[in-house]
């Protein structure tokens, strides 16, 4: 298990903040994030990506990103788990840039804090697609969460606060 913790700080260029390759990643797919600041710049970059089983943990502080299809918060495929509590926030800034998206039967649980979006096509929350085999519906769970969308939602931007797709929930 890897621990980031006490205000620490990731802002790689051009790529991903924190990524939890699951099972591919060691014997305890595990990560967990206190009080992180985590920002990730350019085209695909990616706040915190967990896949293959892994779980990831946030408890506070911030994950931002800056690109067009650059996620905040990104669970992909089956087992694989994200969840962030006590206040954290998640931003983005570009098209298509998801504040937080489970796709292929993964799963992101929120308690407290802000999704905020501003670009095209950016939703707020994302869940798309089941677990292959598994058939595991993509999950979001949000209580107590503020989401907001878009540099001037409203027609024409597609910037949807909330959206279940192709089996997701």
């Amino acid at each position: 298990m890897i621990v980031v913790s006490n205000g620490d700080s990731v802002s790689p260029p051009d790529t991903g903040a924190a990524f939890n390759d699951g099972t591919g990643f060691s014997d305890a797919p595990g990560l967990t994030l206190t009080d992180s600041t985590l920002a990730a710049t350019g085209t695909a970059a990616f706040g915190v990506y967990t896949k293959n089983g892994g779980s990831t943990s946030l408890s506070g502080g911030s994950v931002s990103t800056a690109g067009d299809s650059a996620p905040g918060l990104w669970a992909s495929g089956s087992g694989s788990n994200i969840t962030a509590t006590n206040g954290t926030t998640v931003s983005t800034s570009g098209s298509n840039a998801y504040g937080v998206q489970a796709d292929t039967g993964g799963a992101v649980t929120l308690n407290g804090g802000t999704v905020m979006t501003s670009g095209a096509g950016a939703f707020g929350l994302y869940a798309t697609g089941t677990g292959g085999e598994t058939g595991v519906p993509s999950t979001i769970t949000a209580t107590n969460v503020a989401v907001t969308t878009g540099v001037d939602p409203g027609p024409g931007t597609g910037a949807t606060g909330v959206l279940a797709e192709a089996g997701g929930k």
